[in-house]
């Protein structure tokens, strides 16, 4: 698209990836940032949501006109995602949707005037150059939301551990007969409750809600547990086209209280 662009941050040559890529094809940085940009530009051109359907490596890197082994390379480093039959682009929405452009825009103009100022500015007072009735209505939503989500309400109870090995009561997690409580299970699990804590999406029944993880995903948790954080998903998924090979259909029975349905449908 005419006049279409793509963020880049200013630190990506000396980015810790970008190092490891540029190592891996014995390249220098400046040509794998190069390669970044030809690629994340094609990327932008093909795609709304991070997904490129039915693309291999192969034929992901000739439609680009990048090296195969540079998209491995990318496979390596998280910055690109295998999904059979589709590759996905990790945190597709934060860095190329319209949204993030409008808010990277917003902070570039911000910048622009406390420098033109002289001085460090606060920012709510550059918002305040807006007209009233656009910044009122704003102050409203924003309020509303805040108060809807809880965040200025008393902090919600049983909220996921700071720490792993926390308060977290694994006596009341109920474990499916066909899905073995192991050690790697479990971190899986830490590590998911610990991914929502810093996303400021707590279970409020932290122990309910993985009870009903295990048993809609079983043995296969940490492979979604996986897959989402990478996508950064608010809910527990399975990579798409790999579906569940011993469904529980008892979960389908199970009627929850309306404060657990509350947090499950945030799964």
């Amino acid at each position: 698209m005419a006049g279409d662009w793509i963020p880049i941050r200013t630190d990506l040559p000396n980015h810790p990836k970008t190092l490891r890529i540029a190592q891996q094809l014995r390249k220098s940085t400046d040509e794998v940032v190069g390669l970044l940009v030809r690629f994340w530009s094609w990327v932008q051109q093909h795609t709304d949501s991070g997904r490129l359907e039915g693309m291999s490596i192969e034929l992901c890197a000739l439609g680009a006109g990048v090296p195969s082994k540079f998209l491995e390379a990318l496979v390596g480093v998280d910055w690109l995602v295998v999904a059979d039959p589709d590759l996905l682009i990790p945190e597709f929405p934060r860095w190329f949707s319209g949204a993030a452009k409008r808010r990277l825009r917003d902070a570039a103009r911000k910048r622009a005037i406390r420098a033109k100022n002289g001085r460090p500015q606060n920012v709510r007072n550059v918002s305040a150059n807006c007209p009233h009735n656009v910044r009122s209505d704003a102050d409203k939503m924003r309020t509303t939301g805040q108060e809807r989500k809880g965040y200025l309400k008393t902090p919600p109870l049983n909220s996921p551990p700071a720490a792993r090995g926390g308060n977290f009561d694994w006596g009341r997690v109920v474990f499916p007969s066909r899905v073995e409580d192991s050690p790697p299970l479990r971190e899986a699990i830490e590590r998911w409750l610990e991914y929502r804590r810093k996303i400021r999406k707590p279970y409020r029944d932290p122990e309910q809600q993985v009870s009903l993880l295990l048993k809609r995903l079983g043995s296969r948790l940490p492979e979604a547990v996986e897959h989402s954080i990478a996508m950064g998903y608010q809910g527990c998924f399975l990579p798409p086209g790999q579906a569940l090979q011993e469904p529980d259909f008892e979960s389908l029975f199970v009627i929850p209280d309306r404060e657990a349905k509350e947090d499950a449908d945030a799964l």
